[in-house]
């Protein structure tokens, strides 16, 4: 079985980066960060396919490194969601609000994730949204790929969910930027 990268809030408010194929699979939990205070946030992981390594920051800041030692096929054609995922047996609702998510095909620097600037001409930029654009049942890309939104629930009060299609097939790795306006409850109970 597969599952596609999952970037949810686990127990204790922990960010978990997790992704399986073929039996095999990564899950990092980042224990050190709790994104459930209360307080807007901006949520970064970095996924370094080359060096085996993600890493955690919270409003620009490095707060937490993992890495990973198995050799894992990496997914290159499994469609991403926001706010959910697709994995039927343990299918979590985003529970809170979110700003803004971003994601890029390559490995952003400390420098660019403590910028957090979207530069809509940026080649690695996959799609970046904002979610303050209530009402709409599809939220517009504002990459150059058109990867489209779109959203089952929108902010209501059984969180965010939605799903998109992205080529992800020249990946040098994975950077989700997430600006959180407040996370109610761990996505897992």
């Amino acid at each position: 079985s597969t599952s596609g990268y999952v970037l949810e809030i686990y127990t204790n408010g922990n960010p978990r980066l997790y992704w399986r194929t073929n039996g095999v699979e990564v899950n990092l939990v980042f224990t050190k960060v709790n994104v459930i205070t209360g307080e807007e946030l901006n949520l970064t992981v970095v996924r370094d396919i080359e060096n085996k390594t993600a890493y955690c920051y919270v409003d620009g800041v490095l707060k937490e490194t993992k890495t990973w030692t198995n050799d894992i096929v990496e997914l290159r054609e499994r469609p991403s969601a926001i706010g959910s995922d697709k994995r039927l047996e343990n299918r979590q609702i985003f529970k809170g609000a979110l700003k803004n998510v971003t994601l890029y095909s390559d490995v952003r620097t400390a420098d660019e994730v403590k910028a957090n600037n979207v530069d809509t001409t940026d080649t690695a930029l996959l799609c970046h949204y904002d979610f303050t654009a209530s009402g709409s049942k599809k939220l517009k890309d504002h990459s150059t790929f058109g990867n489209h939104l779109k959203v089952v629930n929108h902010s209501t009060s059984e969180g965010v969910d939605g799903f998109i299609e992205v080529d992800n097939t020249n990946m040098t790795g994975i950077s989700f930027t997430q600006d959180i306006r407040y996370v109610t409850s761990n996505a897992v109970a």
